[in-house]
């Protein structure tokens, strides 16, 4: 995991994160799938939850607190020191990773994987819509959150379900 980890750091190039964000998917379902143990399975479930940086898509301010952190590692230990922010076309790009890595999943790989992105991507996204249909959402403050997501996100979104 601490590999993981220092792949997903903010600090590292986009495509050392996106490498990262890869292999953290397959290591999260080769823990789902292990008949043996789900041992690790929640943290690397939390790790999914941060990977993907939502910073770029506040309405208001970039330093607007989301209700988890970002992975961040030790300056000394960064892999491929980037030069710039995230900006929103990365997020987007990893949510188009992460929505092909579902569909080329079956049965109940893809249950889990949809539930997951429901319960830690869209529960931040689109809360009040995510209320109306059912989850049990506490009365968090993330009006920061949805401007450019609802502006940004809806036609990857769309393009995955008309597959």
């Amino acid at each position: 995991m601490d590999l993981i980890k220092k792949l997903l750091a903010r600090q590292n190039k986009s495509s050392v994160r996106t490498c990262g964000f890869e292999l953290l998917l397959l290591f999260t379902e080769a823990l789902f799938q292990s008949e043996e143990t789900k041992e690790g399975l929640d943290e690397t479930l939390d790790l999914f939850q941060r990977a993907i940086n939502l910073q770029p898509l506040l309405l208001e301010s970039p330093s607007a607190n989301l209700p988890f952190a970002p992975p961040v590692v030790d300056p000394t230990l960064i892999l491929a020191p980037t030069s710039g922010t995230e900006t929103i076309e990365e997020a987007i790009e990893q949510f188009n990773m992460f929505f092909e890595f579902m569909a080329a999943r079956t049965g109940r790989s893809m249950e889990f994987w949809f539930e997951q992105f429901k319960a830690r991507y869209l529960t931040l996204l689109y809360p009040h819509i995510m209320r109306m249909s059912g989850y049990d959402i506490a009365e968090r403050t993330y009006t920061a959150v949805v401007y450019h997501a609802n502006h940004t996100l809806p036609p990857p979104l769309i393009r995955y379900w008309v597959r």
